[in-house]
């Protein structure tokens, strides 16, 4: 098992221009929502605080769907195949922050709250890319990529607590928990393992849900059957 202790990533930079939003919200240069938007960024900037936390942790292959990871048994094919030859792993949390969950909350316009919930995403963005930055700079791993509990069915969201197991206490130290449903509060929160690959893997490529807003691949009906159907004829080099 890796002794290495939770790195804590806090003070990320977070600062976007108004008219970077106006595109994806529709919303005209000059007109009055313009105007309302950039006092919400405003205010929004004043208290943005993105935190990531991050530990290395040592990968055991079990069969040919289980792995483990520092000693926590984790089942995923999909998981298992990606990380055949990894020895190493990156679990992490990252989050938009406790400060802009709670300020989102108390906006009661439902038109404003849309635009939160939007600059609450970007600063989750930001705590990714902070993480993403730190392991890169701390570790050279190369090509890395990323699965999440949830994303697809063959990792449930039920496996969210282990990935928090992996991190001790060091969530609490970002303010991050999960509730008795495993979701996570912030609700801009995302969880995870970060993984040297040679080739980059994006769980949309195996999640054939249409129109989500956070899609970075196209779906590929035949990728699971062609390199993670058990005792397939894929030979896994």
């Amino acid at each position: 098992m890796n002794d290495m202790k939770p790195t804590i990533i806090k003070n990320i930079p977070f600062d976007i221009r108004p008219e970077q939003l106006y595109p994806n919200l529709k919303i005209q240069t000059g007109s009055r929502y313009a105007d309302q938007l950039d006092k919400l960024l405003e205010s929004a900037l004043d208290i943005a605080s993105p935190k990531a936390v991050y530990t290395l942790s040592t990968v055991e292959h079990k069969d040919d769907s289980t792995l483990i990871i520092d000693g926590i048994h984790m089942k995923s094919r999909v998981m298992q195949v990606n990380l055949r030859h990894c020895r190493r792993v990156f679990p992490f949390v990252a989050t938009c922050g406790i400060e802009l969950e709670e300020w989102s909350q108390s906006i009661e316009d439902t038109l404003k709250s849309f635009w939160a919930d939007t600059i609450n995403m970007l600063a989750l963005a930001a705590a990714l890319e902070a993480f993403k930055a730190h392991i890169d700079e701390r570790f050279e791993p190369g090509t890395t990529s990323m699965m999440n509990p949830g994303s697809l069915e063959d990792w449930p969201l039920s496996e969210q607590h282990k990935i928090f197991s992996l991190l001790g206490n060091a969530c609490e130290l970002i303010n991050v928990r999960l509730t008795e449903n495993t979701l996570m509060i912030p609700l801009k929160s995302i969880s995870g393992l970060e993984f040297e690959s040679g080739e980059k893997f994006y769980n949309c490529q195996l999640c054939p849900r249409e129109k989500c807003l956070l899609r970075r691949s196209s779906y590929d009906e035949h990728l699971y059957a062609e390199k993670y159907q058990p005792h397939s004829n894929h030979r896994e080099t």
